[in-house]
């Protein structure tokens, strides 16, 4: 194939917000040890408005029902993707403080260890 210069998704998605374009480039990536992974598109600065308790209860208030949203179950999957170590920083960056709390989040996780 011919080596064809592209316009840039700057140039593409000119309305598109610094952190959504930043999240696209990287899971566009051609090279796969460059392009992000899963958990970190989970945990990416994009998706950071809807870790907001009052966005959240904006949403509810709309009848989305979006209750099991933060709602991580500790799986072997999760677990397989993430090395153990960096388990519990994941989870507590994918779930908002707000909701760990009202879950009793940490005294699950310290019971899967």
């Amino acid at each position: 194939m011919p080596n064809l210069d592209g316009k840039g998704l700057k140039k593409i998605l000119k309305n598109c917000e610094p952190s959504c374009l930043d999240l696209v480039e990287k899971m566009l990536a051609v090279d796969p040890q460059k392009r992000i992974a899963t958990i970190e598109i989970l945990v990416h600065s994009y998706f950071d408005e809807l870790k907001d308790e009052q966005t959240y209860d904006e949403i509810m208030a709309q009848r989305c029902d979006i209750s099991n949203f933060f709602d991580f179950q500790p799986s072997n999957k999760l677990t397989n993707i993430v090395e153990v170590k960096n388990y519990q920083q994941y989870m507590t960056r994918l779930i908002p403080f707000w909701k760990r709390e009202k879950n009793n989040f940490h005294n699950r996780l310290s019971k899967r260890r």
